[in-house]
């Protein structure tokens, strides 16, 4: 019960929070998210790879931080067994892109809107309400960013596609 209530609570306050634009390196982001996970990853036998010189954006660095903490969790509970999790960047037509990819089972392409739409789990009896991926949209859409979902192939894992603008919107 103490879950879905704080679950429900993240999900109503993004839209409240204050925003405050930054310098966010996202190379010192991710290894801080890692020393914070140590545990988990090293619990689950998970390797987690950071491409070389991950980029600075400008961003809300809060939100970033609960952006990647959702899909890093994400990837360590189905990236497969043992776990293994890449992160990466490019930079595209204004857009600076990070990818969070991992290896597990994929999301089978008829499932990919359902789980990207508030409350869409596709195991109905996991843990949690299925409002992660919600919440992460909603962080985003407030930075004037996007959430994609790549997947290669069926079975070859799951890559989720964070874009942030080269220059910030801030939206609602």
């Amino acid at each position: 019960m103490q879950s879905m209530i704080k679950g429900l609570l993240d999900f109503a306050q993004v839209g409240g929070e204050d925003v405050e634009f930054e310098a966010v390196e996202l190379d010192e982001l991710f290894d801080d998210m890692r020393l914070d996970l140590r545990s988990r990853i090293k619990r689950s036998g998970a390797e987690v790879t950071l491409a070389p010189g991950l980029p600075t954006v400008t961003s809300w660095r809060m939100g970033l931080e609960r952006v990647f903490a959702n899909l890093l969790d994400n990837a360590l509970k189905y990236g497969g067994e043992p776990p293994r999790i890449e992160v990466e960047s490019r930079r595209r037509d204004g857009w600076t892109e990070v990818l969070v990819r991992d290896h597990g089972g994929g999301v089978d392409p008829a499932d990919r809107e359902r789980i990207l739409k508030d409350y869409g789990r596709l195991n109905p009896v996991a843990e949690g309400l299925g409002l992660g991926l919600s919440i992460v949209k909603r962080i985003l859409t407030r930075v004037g960013g996007e959430l994609r979902l790549e997947t290669p192939a069926e079975g070859s894992g799951a890559c989720f596609v964070v874009r942030l603008p080269e220059t910030p919107v801030l939206r609602g």
